[in-house]
Order: structure tokens, then sequence, then C-alpha cells
């Protein structure tokens, strides 16, 4: 099974299984592992009650390797240290944080068990890159194991400041773990900065007689034009919101069923804009679209939660023939979304706190020049270090988002043009995917030799 043609390993916690994939890392990680000979290795989604062989399927692209977890882990992987400890302890949900002993022991089997997968595809040389924070150990392991090649780490969510991370019991142990990656990227500066903080080490760092790097590299999105495609609310993905929307003012919000990403907080704004601003009422539709969860991740309490507040909404305030928010609980594919962010008067992404956030630049992308819609972004979304142009809002705060939203939905032609085009120069510096993901294996394999360096 080991190859030593694969030049390149990618890890993420889980992998699509199958030719059938959700638009996103997948793009970048394709044309990578097509220049640079690999595969793409992660868990299938199943559990066993015994181990059992890595699976290889070398006819997808990109090439992919999955492998099962052992019944008596796998929940705690998924559900505990992941979605009870690291998701809230990065994200700055301090009420939500739970310190279990177990969950952390899991943790770290499980890192050890992708860290082993790696070894079997490769040689002690190849490059291997890390995604995410379900697999923060795998660095340290692999060097257990005697791996030599470069290992590189991109953290997708952002980081805590030190003072939070610090309450973690095992923060020493995961933070030492984090440093044996010989490059760590982000998003964003100030995500950087809070690893840097946090290790109390700028530049460089002098680790385990290994040198490791704190990298930032902005991800990136296809450009909308790529899609050989009518967009328009003609071909809108339910087939009566077109007349539901209608002439109206359309503003279009699309999020994961997750805590962090401030729904709640914006149907509270959006109630506020039509309470203090009733010229908009009947004249605007909010089109929330929530992306199911997988059905072991979903939050049932916050569905109930959001399905409440918006029939709350729509009875007091809708009427027969409007009902100011549309909901809808379903995956859309690249071109239905596409379109509706095509259509849309007002994108509204306003997450409490995110690592980048790609549905802000990909409503950007879909616009048309000359009639661009209006981004509004929570100044808390790591896309707003590189975004000012849009709208920046405060999502904590429902009076001032609702006059944010009010703004954006009286904006002027000229203005709307003005924002788009500084919008649009940053899509354009930022590249394509598929040039996230050269620029950080070339500085995975290439370090620059003039950089500061300290001593952890």
């Amino acid at each position: 099974m080991n190859d030593p043609s694969r030049k390149l390993i990618i890890l993420s916690s889980h992998v699509p299984v199958g030719a059938t994939e959700p638009a996103g890392l997948a793009s970048a990680l394709e044309p990578a592992l097509r220049d640079l000979p690999g595969i793409w290795l992660g868990w299938s989604g199943q559990v066993r009650i015994s181990p059992t062989e890595l699976a290889i399927d070398p006819t997808l692209q990109p090439p992919r390797a999955c492998f099962d977890l052992l019944a008596d882990s796998r929940d705690q992987l998924a559900f505990a240290f992941c979605n009870r400890t690291l998701w809230p302890l990065f994200h700055g949900l301090r009420t939500r944080l739970r310190f279990d002993d177990a969950e952390w022991d899991a943790y770290v089997r499980a890192n050890d068990t992708y860290a082993r997968h790696a070894l079997q595809l490769a040689d002690l040389d190849a490059t291997i890159w890390v995604h995410d924070y379900q697999l923060l150990l795998v660095g340290a392991s692999l060097r257990r194991l005697g791996h030599r090649g470069p290992i590189g780490h991109f953290l997708h969510i952002p980081f805590p400041v030190r003072e939070l991370f610090q309450t973690l019991p095992w923060g020493r142990e995961l933070l030492e773990a984090v440093l044996d990656f010989d490059l760590i990227g982000f998003h964003t500066e100030q995500w950087a900065d809070k690893l840097r903080r946090t290790s109390h080490k700028p530049g460089r760092i002098r680790h385990n007689q290994r040198t490791t790097r704190i990298g930032v590299f902005p991800r990136s999105v296809e450009p909308a034009s790529d899609l050989d495609v009518d967009l328009g609310l003609d071909a809108m993905p339910d087939h009566d919101l077109g007349e539901r929307i209608g002439d109206r003012h359309f503003m279009i919000a699309v999020d994961p069923l997750d805590q962090t990403k401030g729904i709640p907080e914006r149907l509270a704004a959006f109630r506020c804009l039509l309470e203090r601003y009733p010229e908009w009422r009947r004249r605007v539709v909010l089109l929330q679209i929530v992306v199911p969860a997988h059905p072991e991740h979903d939050d049932r309490e916050l569905r109930q939660d959001l399905e409440r507040r918006i029939g709350q909404l729509n009875n007091s305030l809708g009427e027969a023939d409007w009902m100011p928010v549309c909901y809808l609980d379903r995956n859309c594919d690249r071109v239905s979304l596409a379109r509706l962010y095509r259509a849309a008067d007002v994108a509204i992404v306003t997450p409490l706190r995110d690592g980048m956030n790609l549905v802000a630049k990909e409503f950007v992308a879909a616009q048309h020049a000359s009639d661009p819609g209006v981004l509004v972004l929570s100044r808390f979304a790591g896309a707003a270090e590189q975004m000012a142009a849009a709208i920046l809002t405060n999502p904590y705060h429902p009076e001032g988002f609702a006059q944010d939203l009010h703004r954006a939905l009286g904006m002027p032609q000229e203005e709307r043009r003005h924002r788009h085009h500084a919008l649009a120069k940053v899509l354009r510096a930022n590249g394509t995917p598929a040039s996230w993901s050269d620029d950080f294996l070339s500085a995975l394999r290439h370090p620059p030799g003039d950089d500061p360096v300290t001593v952890a």
C-alpha cells in the first residue's frame, strides 16, 4: 500500500465517498494532488467494531483513501472533544465549554489513528498537509512515528485569545503538538497573531530541534463567471420562491446549522428593521437558507429555536400575501446558490465569529458589476479583515444591525458599484482555490531562510 510515487498526503477529518462531493476544499485539493502526485485521506463516515484496511479509490479526482473508525472512539471524536471543547473554545463560546478527560484521551487516540494511516500510504519523506481542528495532534504523532518530510497544518477556524486557551486543561500538550508542524496556516492575520501571542513567540519558532512557521493564506473562491448559466430568479431551487419574492427587495443569508453563525441575532435585527423602518414592510423578503448538518451533528435545540423565531416573526408582522422570512432547510448546489446570490439585493453574512466565511466572497463573485447587491458582513468574520468595503456590522447590537440593513436596502447604485469594485479587487488578489493550495504547499516545501527565529 505504501507507494513511493505519492509525494503528497492530505488529511482531513472526513473525505466525501464516491464521485459526488460538495464544492469547497476538493476544488483546491484536486489540482494540488494532480501536480504533486498524492492522495486525500480521511474518515469514511463508517464505524466498525474491529479494525479494517484502508480503502483506496484512485479513479476519483482527487484520489482518495478512507478508513472506518472503531466504535469505542468514534462518538467521542466526532461529538465530544471536537464539538464540545475545541469548537466553542476556538470560537470564544465560554459558556458552552466542556472538559472531560476521557474525551481528550479519545481525541489523542483518533489523531494517532490518522497518523498511522497516513504513513501507510507514502514514504517517510512525503509532504503531509493536515486540515483543521479535528487533527491538531497529527503532526506530533507523525514525528513520533518517524516521519521526516514537511508537515503543514491549515486551521480553517479562529484561534482563541491566550487567556481563554489557557483554560484548556490540556492546553500545553495541544500547543506543543501544534508546534510540531513545520507550517501553520490561517485565513487572517488576527488568528495567526493569537497563536503567536499564545506561544509567546513572534516569527519562526524553534521547537524540538525543528522550525515552526506561522503564515496567513486567505482562502479564495471560484469566479462565478466560470458557471455557464443564466444567473437569475427565473431558475430558483424552489419553484414558488420567485413568486413569493416577486418585485420585492430580496435579502439572502446562507449558513450551516451552528450556534456561531448568529442566525437568532440576525432574525432579531430583521424584526427590528421592520419595526423601526415600517416603510420596508411588504417590500422586503429575507431568504434564510440553513444547510443541514450531518444527522449525527444536528443541533435540534437550535433548529427548534430558529423555527419558533421565524414562525413568531411571520405571524406577528406578516400578511396573507407577504411573509417576511422564507426559510429553506436544505442543501443547494453551486449553480442554484449563484443564481440566488445574483438575484439578491443584500447578502447578510453575520457570524458571531468565523475563520473566514466564504459565503461573503461567493456572493461578491456572483454579482453583476453594473448593478451589484450589497454585502452586510459581521466585523467578527475573518473575511472582514479583507472586505472592508462591505457594510461591517455588529451582530450583537440589533438596533445598529437593523440600521445597517436599512442602509444596505436603500443604497444608491453608484455607491453599490463603488463598493463592489473594491470587493471584487480583493477577490482577484486572492486568486483561485488552486492558487491558494499552491501558495501554502510552496511555502511548506520551500521555507524562506531570513525570518526571525525564536525558541519555544
